[in-house]
C-alpha cells in the first residue's frame, strides 16, 4: 500500500456531500437479548449492556432540556468520509438513555457533545481524556467533587463518562479506518 502513488488533490476536489440512507427511526420489536446483541454487532455500544433507547425513554430524556429534539447539537467534519455529520438533540438523547443517564444529567451530556472532543485517545502512550464539570450543576446532579472526585462508584460520574464514550463511538472515533470507509 505504501508503494503506490498518492492521488494528488486538485483545486476542484471538494468534500463530497453524501445523503444519509433512509433508516427507520425505530427498530422492529424483538427480545432484549437480540437487541443487545444487534447493538453490539453493529458497533453501537462499548461492549457492555446498554439501556435500550425506547421512544418513551428518549422522550423522558428530552424533558431534561428546553432544546427542540431536531435542533443540531453537534456538527463535525469527518475527514475519512469527507462529509459533514450532524447529530440532533434527539440523537444525543438516545445515547444518554443507552448510557443510563437521568434527564437531569442531559444538559451536561449536551455540553459534552458540543465540545466535539472524543473520550477515546488513539495512542500508544499512557494518557487518557478527562472531563471536568464545574459550577452548581455538579452538586445539582450529585456528582462527586472534592474527595472522591474520580470515583466511578457515583452514578452521575459513571454515566457522564459512559455517555461521552458512547458519543465518541457514535461519532466514529472508535472505528478502524476501513470500517469508516465502507459505511
Amino acid at each position: 500500500m505504501l508503494t503506490k502513488p498518492v492521488k494528488e488533490a486538485k483545486a476542484t476536489d471538494t468534500p463530497q456531500v453524501i445523503k444519509p440512507s433512509v433508516v427507520e427511526k425505530f427498530l422492529k420489536p424483538d427480545t432484549e437479548d437480540n437487541l443487545q446483541r444487534m447493538f453490539y454487532e453493529k458497533g453501537w455500544t462499548d461492549g457492555l449492556p446498554i439501556i435500550l433507547p425506547t421512544e418513551e425513554r428518549v422522550k423522558k430524556m428530552l424533558a431534561g432540556t428546553c432544546a427542540a429534539p431536531d435542533d443540531i447539537a453537534v456538527e463535525s467534519f469527518q475527514f475519512e468520509t469527507r462529509q459533514m455529520v450532524k447529530y440532533t438533540v434527539e440523537n444525543i438523547a438516545v445515547i444518554a438513555v443507552m448510557a443510563g443517564a437521568r434527564p437531569e444529567y442531559f444538559p451536561v451530556i449536551l455540553a459534552i457533545a458540543s465540545t466535539r472532543q472524543s473520550s477515546l485517545m488513539p495512542s500508544t502512550t499512557p494518557f487518557e481524556a478527562m472531563l471536568l464539570v464545574n459550577g452548581p450543576i455538579r452538586k445539582e446532579i450529585g456528582m462527586n467533587c472534592g474527595i472522591g472526585a474520580f470515583s466511578a462508584v457515583n452514578q452521575a460520574n459513571s454515566v457522564l463518562g459512559r455517555a461521552w464514550t458512547l458519543m465518541s463511538i457514535a461519532h466514529g472515533f472508535a472505528k478502524p479506518r476501513q470500517q469508516i470507509l465502507r459505511r
